[in-house]
């Protein structure tokens, strides 16, 4: 996983995220990309492109988002929808969204911020403190668990949990989901440091417009 650079798209600034998959066992492999285009000043979704080719499942999707319009076009298909936020995100554009927000152990933040209606609201809860070893290192960590309510990494079914650094960065180091090629785990190797546009300043941080987010004590 990468932020590949900075382009730009319809006149905006985005990031140009990349995750790809590559896997398995010989008869059986996995080769998955990922790409979202988000805003380098608002962090929303400007493109998002999957290209997967799994083990029975093969699916190509270029999906264009207009938030002034509220629409957005699959480029591959010609189908056209209406966002359901007019700060669309997407899968990917998820994760990095979320590293931004002040998450303390038993929150659950309900975020209607999905580029699809259908996979509203997303669900994150912060789960707990854990430290875990990855080939990059050692790491106290943060475990979050997404739940959008789509086909995907991050469905109401694969139960996944993200452990992002328990600091300022808020480095993804490791990720476990069910998918559908079956049980997927991701351990970080190794880090190149980018170049900084927007630094992070967490003591900023608040939840933002349409968010709701309540404290242990209410979520259990």
């Amino acid at each position: 996983m990468s932020v590949a650079g900075v382009e730009r798209v319809r006149g905006n600034q985005a990031y140009r995220i990349d995750w790809t998959i590559r896997g398995g066992i010989p008869g059986a492999r996995v080769n998955d990309r990922w790409q979202s285009w988000l805003d380098v000043s608002d962090l929303y979704s400007h493109r998002y492109v999957t290209d997967l080719n799994e083990v029975r499942y093969k699916a190509f999707r270029h999906w264009e988002f207009f938030p002034n319009d509220l629409t957005w076009l699959r480029e591959d298909s010609g189908e056209t929808g209406d966002l359901a936020s007019a700060t669309p995100l997407d899968d990917v554009a998820f994760v990095y969204y979320v590293r931004t927000l002040p998450l303390e152990v038993g929150d659950v933040y309900t975020l209607p911020f999905y580029f699809r209606e259908s996979g509203n609201p997303v669900v994150v809860r912060v789960l707990r403190k854990d430290r875990v070893e990855v080939p990059a290192g050692t790491f106290n960590t943060i475990v979050v668990q997404p739940i959008i309510r789509t086909r995907g990494l991050f469905s109401e079914g694969g139960r996944a949990e993200l452990h992002f650094t328990d600091d300022h960065r808020r480095i993804l180091v490791y990720l476990q989901s069910k998918v559908s090629f079956g049980n997927l785990s991701l351990h970080l190797r190794s880090v190149e440091e980018g170049r900084s546009l927007r630094p992070l300043n967490l003591a900023e941080l608040s939840a933002p417009p349409g968010t709701t987010t309540r404290a242990p004590s209410e979520s259990r």
